[in-house]
């Protein structure tokens, strides 16, 4: 996982536009600096909707996360971990374990590359099978 990008999927074409001059506030998540626009692209068959990749420090990319239900809600965009080729590939062969746990209803959440679920305080990474 690229650690030092993320990726809002869903964004209008206005808002991809706007983010491409480096302008992220129609988010809602104020003034400020939220990190550096990278390129974005035309979310496959989904006409108008645009994916955006913004390069971000350690301390922006928390934000965006923290931030992630409020920016869904404020600005219908989903944010996202920027994934590689490679990562990406790596979720799709693990995506049946992450199935199965969904099925022993455990609430499995993809962390980068891994599986984690949650047991009362306690975090669990699953391995590879």
């Amino acid at each position: 996982m690229a650690a030092n990008k993320i990726l809002l999927r869903g964004a209008s074409s206005e808002q991809a536009e706007v983010m491409a001059r480096g302008d992220f506030s129609a988010l809602g998540l104020g003034e400020g600096s939220m990190g550096m626009y990278e390129r974005r692209w035309r979310a496959s068959n989904a006409g108008r909707v645009w994916n955006v990749e913004v390069v971000v420090t350690r301390d922006q990319r928390a934000a965006f996360i923290r931030a992630a239900a409020q920016i869904k809600h404020t600005a219908g965009v989903t944010v996202a971990p920027f994934l590689t080729p490679e990562g990406r590939a790596a979720r799709r062969a693990r995506q049946a374990q992450f199935d199965s746990l969904v099925e022993r209803g455990l609430q499995p959440y993809w962390r980068g590359t891994d599986i984690v679920t949650e047991e009362g305080d306690r975090r669990c990474v699953h391995p590879v099978q």
